[in-house]
């Protein structure tokens, strides 16, 4: 085994190298039975907080015998390991990432412009240098390798693992792996200008050169399997004067196509072939290539000289138009090289644009048609575009555009979307409309965050081989429906427990792939099986192979959080990465008769630690709801001592009880639990559930429960809780404190603080009046401000200020896009005029969380500062003396 996997441990003080190895070894055979068993403990400081790592799963090869795995310090000093499943071997490559195993015995990586590569079995290590670009065939067992160097030719090398050299090709540009990567094709730059060549791999390796030009081609795209073909550009000019051209080479023919003759005529004098909107792209019958053109100058209407025109009868206001520019004037277009035709296929008045499955047809929308629109998403209709007749078709009348409710099926025979709170089907060559979901007696979207007038669609899976059927979710599973809406099937068992089945990483990971201005979802083959996570309130807690033959549940856990989920592509392991919050991130390996091992376990400094504990505790508000809150305890409690209490609230936070939270000071909203707990705090995070039109007062109901709750158990004191929320967050706590005096102290970072004036602002990154936040999403009020004038007045803070006798530590970034910091700076100056307690952080060039580390850091530090004060009765930092004398 490789000590340098485990080196960090040396920097511990006053620890021995010996004792950290055998806290390595011994956890690796039995983490669970050993962990809390160290006796010798002692408090966590912020100086040890760098000592802790972040644990990822990279990559597990295809026969499961291996895993690669990163960790991750705060000092960036991280590190790629490869560790065998089945013994103790294991290999460290320091500040390596993006790892592949491209034989059962090799495994190669990235180190800045390096490569590195491992014989799994021997040991034997390789560093290639200037490295900037791989891709491996495994049929002929050849990695081809672009070498980028300041001082010579850019080098393309085909070579065995071993490091016996096939080819060497001087001058490349770029390369680009087919499908299968039996196929190379590069551009090489000669002093007369450029060549396009296609290397085949094989036992005896082919070039051929299939163009060149006075000109530098560029942007290679693939297409097809079995036959294919290639395209790219040659790029000349700027946007007045572009001329850049499209070329195709089909494998099968050999024939070269280019656009030279027929651009004139197509283009004119107002538009140009672009490269910097979409890629080119070729259809799956090799017979189209899909380009970008814009106008060349596209006419300026939103201003009159220097005065911007804010039109209130348009559909978007002036930012939002601003922000579009990017996009207008920009068109799709179709080149036939056969037939040596161009058409443009998208409109000024249908400038928006997507390809149905196979590409026989497109999908055309205008999300500007309907409006001032005060919902999150646009509305538009929709057409189809028969490409080879040309001919358009409206199919889909003000329907919501999000890009996941209109999707295309991969075949090309269907186009689903969702309307009426049910997920339909239309039929492209039938041209007619089928409802799925409606008699399946379940819901196909939910409204578990309670916003107002609000739908929030579960994700498609996906549909199986041929268009054959559509897997869609509810509440708890995944369905599978015939596209004719003549039979379903439900395909999993959440309903009867609780438990939701969803793709891995369901709520981090769209499945799924870019489709110009829409989106589409590959097939499933539901033969080769689906790996399904088991989510509960608490997170997901365990997996399910769903196959044809009955599904396998692989496992589950009640008593910690799973993530991270991978099975061997030959179905032999499984791995995952487990947590609670008093056990760091491990990896586990589990293989088919179900044995499972743990791989690595993250920071086993941790056992050197007092740590805290947590508790799921119950409540229920004024009008009797029953809620949940996570409480955490004090590292090294006593029952016999009470202490202070920190309130960290934003909506519903009980799914987090098993979650793990690395110590840190670099944190982008300056607050950590364990911070806390290692420092003598309990933590409460409670649920809070809310009234449509009262989000402050519903806040303030909760909240006040919680702490009660926790009151009555005899385990903090009274006058020693401090409160503390961020963004919707911020703003709960900022109205909160306007309602109570309850808390000592309270902490308020990116909050919206003027309901009024936030309700009559326009978001900084989309140039959108914020009103949707108000009339249906996460602000809550359901009415417009017109509406509800006394509603919106009674749930804001500013409107209460004078209330107010916590003191308030509030931050913001002066470049806050999403909650812009004058809401900060309109509190501030409400406390200020009324002599309240009160100190703003504002820091310059940070957005709505925190970016750079030492402001961080520095955010991390003041709040642990403010707390012991006002919580500890610590003396005050002089920052905070200077502020509140």
């Amino acid at each position: 085994m490789n000590t340098p996997h485990i080196s960090f441990f040396t920097q511990k003080r006053n620890l021995t190298v010996t004792f950290f190895l055998f806290l390595y070894f011994v956890l690796q055979l039995d983490t669970c039975s050993l962990w809390g068993q160290v006796t010798q403990k002692r408090t966590l400081t912020a100086d040890d907080y760098s000592k802790w790592g972040e644990l990822s799963l990279d990559k597990l090869s295809p026969n499961g015998l291996w895993a690669s795995y990163t960790l991750k310090y705060e000092s960036r000093s991280d590190t790629l390991f490869v560790k065998n499943t089945k013994s103790e071997k294991v290999y460290s490559i320091p500040s390596a990432y993006s790892g592949n195993f491209i034989e059962k015995n090799w495994f190669i990586c990235r180190s800045s412009k390096h490569l590195q590569l491992i014989n799994l079995d021997t040991g034997q290590k390789e560093i290639i240098h200037d490295a900037t670009q791989y891709s491996y065939n495994s049929n002929s067992r050849q990695l081809v390798i672009l070498l980028t160097r300041k001082d010579r030719d850019n080098e393309l090398i085909v070579r065995t693992p071993e490091g016996i050299i096939k080819e060497q090709i001087y001058g490349v540009t770029q390369f680009l792996p087919s499908s299968n990567s039996k196929e190379i094709a590069y551009v090489v730059r000669t002093n007369l200008g450029s060549t396009v060549n296609i290397l085949t791999l094989s036992n005896i390796n082919t070039i051929k050169k299939i163009a060149s030009d006075t000109d530098i081609f560029t942007d290679l795209i693939w297409q097809g399997n079995e036959k294919k073909a290639l395209a790219f550009y040659t790029k000349t000019g700027d946007a007045v004067n572009a001329e850049n051209i499209l070329y195709y080479y089909n494998l099968a023919s050999s024939i070269l196509y280019n656009s030279k003759k027929i651009q004139p005529i197509f283009l004119g004098d107002s538009v140009y072939i672009s490269s910097s909107h979409h890629k080119l792209k070729i259809s799956d019958d090799l017979k189209h290539v899909f380009f970008i053109v814009q106008k060349k100058n596209a006419e300026n209407n939103s201003n009159d000289g220097n005065a911007q025109l804010w039109y209130a009868n348009t559909s978007k206001i002036f930012p939002q138009e601003k922000n579009g520019k990017s996009t207008e004037g920009v068109y799709l277009a179709l080149w036939t090289p056969e037939d040596g035709k161009c058409r443009m296929i998208s409109s000024d008045s249908l400038p928006q644009f997507m390809l149905t499955g196979k590409q026989h047809h497109a999908i055309l929308f205008n999300t500007s048609k309907y409006g001032p629109n005060y919902s999150e998403d646009d509305l538009s209709d929709f057409y189809i575009y028969d490409l080879n007749t040309g001919k358009k078709t409206l199919f889909l009348s003000k329907n919501n555009a999000h890009h996941l409710l209109v999707i295309p099926s991969p075949e090309g025979k269907y186009i689903s979307y969702f309307r009426d709170q049910n997920w339909w089907i239309y039929n492209i060559e039938k041209k007619s409309h089928i409802c799925l979901t409606q008699k399946t007696g379940t819901f196909f979207f939910h409204n578990n965050r309670q916003l107002p007038h609000n739908e929030e669609v579960y994700q498609q899976f996906g549909w199986t081989a041929g268009d054959n059927e559509l897997l869609l979710y509810d509440d708890w599973d995944l369905w599978a429906f015939k596209p004719d809406g003549r039979s379903f099937r439900r395909l999993t068992n959440g309903k009867e427990s609780n438990t939701q089945f969803r793709h891995p990483a369901y709520s981090r990971v769209m499945r799924g792939k870019v489709n110009y201005n829409g989106w589409i979802l590959e097939a499933v083959d539901l033969k080769k099986g689906i790996l399904l996570e088991r989510i509960t309130e608490y997170g997901t807690q365990g997996c399910d192979l769903l196959a044809i033959n009955g599904n396998k549940n692989l496992v589950t856990s009640d008593k910690s959080r799973l993530d991270q989920l991978n099975q061997s592509a030959d179905y032999t392991t499984l791995i995952y990465r487990e947590e609670q919050f008093d056990l760091s991130p491990r990896l586990v390996v589990i293989n088919r008769k179900g044995l499972k091992k743990v791989l690595i376990q993250s920071n086993p400094q941790q056992l050197l630690f007092h740590w805290g504990t947590n508790k799921l505790i119950s409540y229920k508000n004024k009008s009797g709801k029953p809620l949940k809150a996570v409480l955490y305890y004090p590292a090294n409690y006593d029952p016999q001592k009470k202490y202070p209490m920190i309130v960290y609230i934003y909506e519903k936070l009980s799914n987090k009880f098993y979650s793990y939270f690395k110590p840190t000071l670099q944190n982008g909203i300056g607050f950590n639990t364990t911070n806390y707990t290692t420092q003598g705090y309990f933590v409460l995070m409670p649920d809070i559930t809310y009234e449509i039109g009262n989000p402050g007062i519903s806040a303030v109901d909760c909240v006040v429960s919680a702490v009660n709750e926790v009151l009555n158990k005899d385990l903090v004191i009274p006058g020693k809780i401090g409160l503390i929320g961020h963004s919707f967050g911020g703003y709960e706590t900022s109205f909160i404190i306007t309602q109570t005096n309850l808390f000592a102290t309270a902490v308020a970072g990116s909050a919206p603080t003027d309901l009024t004036s936030f309700y009559l602002s326009v978001g900084g990154a989309t140039g959108k009046p914020d009103i949707w936040r108000f009339e249906s999403q996460q602000l809550r009020m359901g009415n417009s401000l017109f509406a509800d004038r006394e509603g919106y007045m009674r749930n804001s803070p500013i409107e209460h200020v004078e209330n107010i006798s916590t003191p308030l530590l509030a931050w913001t970034g002066d470049a806050d896009l999403a909650v812009k910091p004058d809401q900060s700076i309109g509190f501030f100056l409400g406390l200020r005029r009324l002599n309240k307690k009160h100190i703003m952080l504002v820091y310059p060039k940070e957005g709505h969380i925190l970016s750079d580390s030492k402001n961080q850091k520095d955010l991390s530090v003041r709040l642990n500062d403010w707390f012991a004060y006002f919580l500890k009765n610590e003396s005050p930092a002089s920052w905070i003396e200077k502020g509140l004398k």
